[in-house]
C-alpha cells in the first residue's frame, strides 16, 4: 500500500505544475547579480529532482504576445500563469535583486487567487528587507516565509515546499 503511495507521488511530482516567481534583475546595472540565472539554477534542480513542470514565467513562449508594449506582456503574461496554470507557486526574494515585480505577484495573488496561498511558499534570502507591502500580505495571510543564506538551503527548501504542494493537491493532480 505503501509502495503504492509513493509510487503515486512520484507520477504526481511529474505533473504538477510549479511556477517559480522571482527576479530576473539587479537592482543596479553597475553591480550585476545573476538573479535570473540563479532561479534558473534553482527550475534546473527542481526539474532534475522529478518536478517536469517547475517553470519560470520566461520559460513560456512569447507569442501570442498579450501586448505589443513589452512592460505590459510580461505583466500580463505572469498574471494569466498564475491565474489558469499554476498548481503551486514558489516566490524566491533575492538579495541584490529588484524584487519588486515578484512582490507584485504576490499582492496579486493576494487579490485574485488567495486560495493558492495553500500552495505556495516564499522564500527570502537572508538580510533581504522586503518591502511593507510584501511584509503585510505575509502578516495578514499568516504565511511563514523561509529564509535561506545560501543556494543549496534555497534549493532544499523549494524542494520541500514542492513536496508540500504535492501533498495538498495529491488528488487533482
Amino acid at each position: 500500500m505503501a509502495q503504492d503511495y509513493f509510487q503515486g507521488f512520484t507520477e504526481r511530482k511529474a505533473r504538477v505544475k510549479i511556477l517559480i516567481l522571482g527576479a530576473y534583475r539587479p537592482t543596479s546595472s553597475d553591480q550585476p547579480a545573476p538573479c535570473r540565472e540563479r532561479l534558473e539554477e534553482l527550475r534546473n534542480y527542481l526539474n532534475s529532482m522529478g518536478y517536469t513542470y517547475a517553470k519560470l514565467v520566461a520559460d513560456f513562449p512569447d507569442v501570442p504576445r498579450y501586448d505589443e508594449r513589452d512592460e505590459v506582456h510580461f505583466e500580463l503574461k505572469s498574471k494569466d500563469m498564475i491565474l489558469h496554470w499554476a498548481t503551486g507557486l514558489v516566490f524566491v526574494f533575492l538579495l541584490g535583486c529588484d524584487n519588486e515585480g515578484v512582490g507584485a505577484e504576490l499582492t496579486f495573488v493576494d487579490t485574485q487567487r488567495p486560495n493558492l496561498f495553500h500552495s505556495s511558499a516564499i522564500l527570502l534570502e537572508r538580510h533581504l528587507d522586503p518591502s511593507t507591502l510584501t511584509r503585510g500580505v505575509l502578516i495578514r495571510q499568516r504565511i511563514e516565509a523561509y529564509e535561506f543564506e545560501d543556494d543549496a538551503t534555497r534549493d532544499e527548501l523549494a524542494l520541500g515546499a514542492c513536496a508540500k504542494i504535492v501533498y495538498r493537491n495529491y488528488w487533482q493532480i
